[in-house]
C-alpha cells in the first residue's frame, strides 16, 4: 500500500503476487508523479465545469482587465451628449421591462468612422454601468490579441462574468458545462441557449433575476476587429434571434465600425425593430470635444514636461489648434496620436509639433505610426486594392462628386462593381447616392482628412501610395478622348462633366508631355460644332477654352506657342460665327458688352458685382435671358472660369483686328454712355434719412452703455447703409436685410424655387423698401463708375452732347462724391472733344 501521508510515496508493486488477472492492458509508473486529491482524498479524473469555463474565457476582454492600455476613457466634459443619450437608452430598457412596453430597445449599435472614439465611449459606459450595478458582462474585441480576436471565446467570457454578477446562476451554468464538456466547441446558438438563455430564464422564473435593481447591460466593443467576418455576423444574428424569441430584459451596447457586412445585419428586419443605431458624426459636436481635449492635454504638458520652464505660456497658438482640429476631422484617434508624439519626455514638444506640419522633410520620426497602422489594417482587408485606389483617386480629383454615367466612362467599370469596393472602406468613406436634374449621381466623402495625407505620402502608405500626378494625367487623357468622340445624339451632360474635369485639374501637377499631345490633337472647332444645337452647353465650352488658353499662355514656352495659336484662332472664329449679333440688337445687351472692358481693370470681387444680374442698370427680364441663351450666355454664372471668359471677350471686342465686324466702335460706347446718363437722370429713389444727432448719441451712451455697440462708426462697412436707410444704427437689422438676400441668391444658385413668401415675411415692409432703395443707390454708384470709361471711348453723338450739357445729377448721386467728381470731369472732357475717339465713327 502507498503511504498517503508521506510527501514521497514508496515505490511498491501495483498488484500482489497472489493476484490473478486475465486480459486487459496495465501500465505501472514507478517514479515521480503528481498527486491531485479532492476534498475527501480522492483524485478527480475530469476537470470541473467552472474550471473549464475559466479556461475557455478570454480574461483580457473584460472591461476592467489588466490590459487597459487599449481601453481609453472619455476625457472629462467631452462626449457629454452621446453619453447621456446612451445612458438614457439603457435606463429606458429597464423601464420598458417594468411597464411591459413593446418593442423594447434590446440593442444599441454605436457606429462611426475609424478612430471616432467608439471604444472610449463603450469603456466609459461599461465603467458607469459597473459602478451603478447595471453591468452584467462585457467583451472587448481586439485584432492584435489572439485571445480575443475571434468569436470562439465570446459566450464563455460572457458566461463567466454572469456567474460573478449573478451568483445564483452559477450552479446552472456549471451543471450545463459538466453535462457537455465539449459545449465550447459547438455552434454559437447552442452556446447562447445553454450558457445564457436557459439559465437566465430559470433564474427569472424563480424570481431571482430582478431587473429593477440587478445588472442587465452587456457591452461589446470592436466587433469589426473580429477576424472572421462570417462569424461576427452570425453572432449578431444569434443574439437577435435569442433575445427576440425569449424577450429577456437585457440590453446590448455594440460598438463597431460600419463595415458592410455588419451594417447589413444591423439594418435587417430582426434587429431593426428592437434596436437603436447611433452614428458618431457632426451632430454630436466632435470638433468642440477634440478642441477641449487638446487644450487640456497641452496645458498639462506645459505644466509637467521636463522642459516646462522653456515652453511659452500661450503655446501653441490658436491657429495651430484650429489646424489640428481640422486635421482630426472629428476623429479622436488623430488628436490622441498627436499628443502621444509631442508629449515624449525625451524630446522638445515644440519642435515635435513643428515636425507634424512638415512630414515631407527628411527625418526619421514616424509621428503617425499608430494612425498609419489603422489605415494599413483597413486597406489590407480590401481584395482588389488596385481598383479601389483607382476609384478613390478619381473621386478625389473631382471633389468627391460625379455622375454615374461618367463614372462608367472614366473608370471603365459598372456602378454595381464600384459600390462593393467602396463598401470595404465604410469606416473611412461616406458614400451617398442622389439625383440632380433627373440624373443619378454619387458623392464620396473622405471622413478622415489625415487619410488622404496618408495615401499621398509614399513613406507612410507604401504599396497604398496614391500618385495623383499619374492618375490626373490618366483621367485627363480619358476626358479629352471622350470629348473627341462625343456626338450630338449622346447625353449632353457627359461632355459638361469632361469639360469641368479638365478645367478643374489643368492647373495642378500632371505629365505635361501627355497633356500637350492631347491638346495638339484636340479640335476646338469640332467641339463647337457638336455642341452648337445645345445653347446651354456653350457656357461650359467658353469657360473650358478660356482656361486652356490661359494655361498655355502662362507656360510661356516655345513648345506650346503653336498649340496656343491654333486654339486661339479656332476659338475666335467660333465667336465670329454669329452668336455675337444678338448683343447689338438690344440697347441693354449692347451696354453690357461695352462694360466688359471696364471689368477687366477691376478686382475679382468687383467683377462679381459687375456681372451679377441684380447689379445691372436694367432689369434682366425673361426676354433678355432668352436672347442671351442664343448668344454667349453672359448672364449665366457658374464659377470663376465663365467670368474669365467675359474678360477675354472684353479684350476680343476691343480689338477690331480680332473681332472684325463685331468690334466695339466709338458709336457703341457713345450709345452706352447715353444709356448710362439717362439712368442717372431718371434716378428717382428717395431714401428715408434719419441720422441721429450727436446729442442723441451721447445721451444713449451715457444712459445705456451696454447698447452703445449697436451704433456704427464711420469706418464700419455698414455705416453708409445705416445713413442711407435710417435703420437706427442697428447692425443686426442691417445684417438681417442682406442675409435674407443671400438666402434668396443661394436658393437660386442651387436651382431651387426659393420660398419668397416665407422669406419676405421675415422682413418688415419698411426695411424691405429701404433695402430695395439701397440696392438702387448702389446701381447709381455703378453708373457713375462706368461713365468715365464709356465717355473716354465714345465718338461724337448729338443726343449724348445735348443730354450731357443739360445734365442735372440727382440728390442721391452726392452720396458717391468721388465717383460723381470723376463723372463730371469726364463729361467736361467729352464736351471739349479731348478724347481720341471723339472724332471717329
Amino acid at each position: 500500500m502507498m503511504d498517503t501521508d508521506s510527501p514521497w510515496p514508496a515505490q511498491s508493486p501495483l498488484f500482489s503476487p497472489y493476484t490473478l488477472i486475465a486480459g486487459g492492458t496495465f501500465t505501472q509508473v514507478l517514479g515521480n508523479y503528481n498527486d491531485y486529491r479532492g476534498a475527501h482524498g480522492f483524485t478527480p479524473l475530469v476537470k470541473g465545469g467552472f474550471e473549464r469555463l475559466q479556461e475557455a474565457c478570454a480574461s483580457s476582454a473584460f472591461h476592467d482587465s489588466g490590459d487597459t492600455y487599449d481601453r481609453p476613457k472619455c476625457h472629462p466634459n467631452t462626449r457629454v451628449a452621446v453619453l447621456q443619450y446612451i445612458t438614457g437608452l439603457i435606463a429606458g430598457r429597464r423601464q420598458s421591462a417594468l411597464e411591459g412596453t413593446s418593442p423594447p430597445t434590446s440593442f444599441i449599435f454605436l457606429t462611426g468612422p475609424a478612430g471616432a472614439g467608439k471604444s472610449a465611449i463603450a469603456s466609459t459606459i461599461a465603467g458607469r454601468c459597473y459602478d451603478e450595478g447595471k453591468l452584467l458582462a462585457s467583451f472587448f474585441f481586439r485584432l492584435a490579441d489572439q485571445t480575443r480576436n475571434s468569436v470562439r471565446p465570446f459566450f464563455a467570457t460572457i458566461a463567466y462574468q454572469v456567474c460573478l454578477a449573478l451568483p445564483h446562476i452559477q450552479d446552472d451554468i456549471i451543471a450545463a458545462i459538466e453535462r457537455d464538456p465539449l459545449l465550447f466547441k459547438k455552434g454559437f446558438s447552442v452556446q447562447f441557449n445553454t450558457l445564457l438563455i436557459n439559465p437566465l430564464l430559470h433564474l427569472l422564473n424563480r424570481g431571482l433575476f430582478n431587473v429593477t435593481s440587478g445588472p442587465y447591460c452587456i457591452v461589446v466593443d470592436g466587433l469589426d476587429e473580429c477576424i472572421d467576418q462570417k462569424a461576427r455576423c452570425e453572432l449578431l444574428e444569434v443574439l437577435a434571434v435569442g433575445i427576440a424569441r425569449t424577450g429577456l430584459p437585457l440590453v446590448f451596447l455594440v460598438a463597431c465600425r460600419p463595415e458592410h457586412d455588419i451594417t447589413s445585419v444591423i439594418t435587417s428586419q430582426n434587429l431593426a425593430q428592437i434596436s437603436q443605431r447611433i452614428y458618431l458624426d457632426w451632430r454630436y459636436l466632435p470638433d468642440a470635444d477634440i478642441r477641449l481635449y487638446l487644450l487640456d492635454s497641452l496645458q498639462a504638458l506645459r505644466m509637467n514636461h521636463p522642459s516646462k520652464d522653456f515652453i511659452p505660456q500661450h503655446w501653441p497658438s490658436d491657429k495651430i489648434i484650429d489646424e489640428l482640429v481640422y486635421k482630426a476631422s472629428g476623429q479622436f484617434i488623430y488628436a490622441t496620436t498627436v499628443l502621444k508624439y509631442i508629449s515624449s519626455s525625451r524630446h522638445n514638444p515644440m519642435k515635435r509639433l513643428e515636425l507634424l506640419f512638415d512630414l515631407h522633410s527628411d527625418h526619421m520620426d514616424t509621428p503617425f505610426a499608430e494612425l498609419d497602422a489603422l489605415y494599413t489594417h483597413i486597406l489590407s482587408g480590401v481584395e482588389d486594392i488596385d481598383s479601389l485606389l483607382r476609384i478613390l483617386s478619381f473621386f478625389q480629383l473631382n471633389d468627391g462628386y460625379w455622375n454615374l454615367d461618367y463614372v462608367l466612362i472614366m473608370l471603365q467599370q459598372n456602378i454595381e462593381d464600384v459600390m462593393p469596393l467602396l463598401s470595404d472602406l465604410g469606416s473611412l468613406l461616406d458614400v451617398q447616392m442622389f439625383s440632380i436634374h433627373r440624373t443619378k449621381s454619387m458623392f464620396v466623402h473622405v471622413l478622415h482628412a489625415s487619410f488622404m495625407d496618408f495615401l499621398c505620402d509614399r513613406r507612410r502608405s507604401g504599396r497604398y501610395y496614391l500618385d495623383f500626378t499619374t492618375w490626373r494625367t490618366h483621367y485627363m487623357k480619358v476626358a479629352f478622348l471622350h470629348l473627341s468622340n462625343y456626338t450630338q445624339d449622346q447625353n449632353i451632360f457627359k461632355p459638361v462633366l469632361a469639360l469641368n474635369f479638365i478645367t478643374m485639374n489643368l492647373g495642378s501637377s500632371f505629365t505635361q508631355s501627355v497633356i500637350f499631345h492631347c491638346l495638339s490633337e484636340f479640335s476646338v472647332q469640332r467641339l463647337y460644332e457638336t455642341i452648337y444645337p445645345h445653347p446651354t452647353l456653350f457656357i461650359h465650352f467658353t469657360g473650358f477654352v478660356t482656361v486652356i488658353l490661359h494655361f498655355l499662355e502662362t507656360l510661356n514656352s516655345p513648345l506650346v506657342f503653336p498649340i496656343y495659336g491654333m486654339h486661339l484662332q479656332a476659338f475666335e472664329k467660333c465667336l465670329r460665327s454669329g452668336r455675337l449679333a444678338v448683343y447689338y440688337q438690344d440697347q441693354r445687351l449692347q451696354f453690357f458688352i461695352t462694360i466688359l472692358g471696364y471689368a477687366s481693370r477691376c478686382t475679382a470681387a468687383r467683377r462679381i458685382t459687375i456681372f451679377h444680374p441684380k447689379a445691372q442698370l436694367f432689369d434682366v427680364s425673361e426676354e433678355l435671358l432668352e436672347m442671351d441663351r442664343y448668344g454667349l450666355l453672359l448672364f449665366e454664372t457658374l464659377d470663376d472660369t465663365d467670368r474669365d471668359f467675359r474678360i477675354f471677350l472684353g479684350y476680343f471686342l476691343g480689338d477690331s483686328a480680332r473681332s472684325g465686324d463685331y468690334a466695339l466702335r466709338g458709336l457703341h460706347y457713345a450709345q452706352s454712355a447715353l444709356y448710362c446718363l439717362k439712368f442717372i437722370q431718371n434716378f428717382v429713389r428717395n431714401f428715408t434719412h434719419h441720422t441721429p444727432s450727436s446729442i442723441y448719441h451721447s445721451r444713449r451712451r451715457r444712459n445705456t452703455p451696454w447698447l452703445s455697440r449697436t451704433f456704427l462708426p464711420k469706418k464700419d462697412p455698414l455705416h453708409r447703409l445705416y445713413r442711407m436707410t435710417g435703420v437706427q444704427g442697428n447692425r443686426l437689422l442691417l445684417l438681417r436685410m442682406f442675409t435674407l438676400e443671400r438666402r434668396l441668391d443661394r436658393e437660386w444658385t442651387l436651382g431651387n424655387d426659393p420660398p419668397i413668401s416665407s422669406i419676405q415675411s421675415e422682413l418688415p415692409a419698411t426695411l424691405e423698401r429701404q433695402t430695395a432703395a439701397y440696392r438702387d443707390f448702389l446701381r447709381l454708384g455703378m453708373a457713375l463708375r462706368y461713365l468715365p470709361y464709356l465717355l473716354r471711348r465714345s465718338s461724337r453723338l448729338d443726343e449724348l452732347e445735348v443730354l450731357a450739357r443739360r445734365m442735372v445729377f440727382p440728390l442721391a448721386a452726392f452720396g458717391h462724391q468721388e465717383k460723381l467728381a470723376r463723372a463730371r470731369k469726364a463729361i467736361v472732357n467729352y464736351l471739349n472733344g479731348e478724347y481720341a475717339a471723339y472724332d471717329t465713327t
